[in-house]
């Protein structure tokens, strides 16, 4: 969750579409970290 909030704060210094594509990166990447370590 630390993770997710540092992120978000990162985000909301940039601007909405830096912070949107970031998100979805960071997602797809969590996501296939998490699977990884399961």
């Amino acid at each position: 969750m630390s993770k997710l909030y540092c992120l978000l704060r990162l985000g909301l210094t940039l601007c909405q579409d830096s912070w949107e594509l970031m998100l979805e990166v960071y997602i797809s990447k969590g996501i296939d970290q998490y699977q990884w370590v399961q």
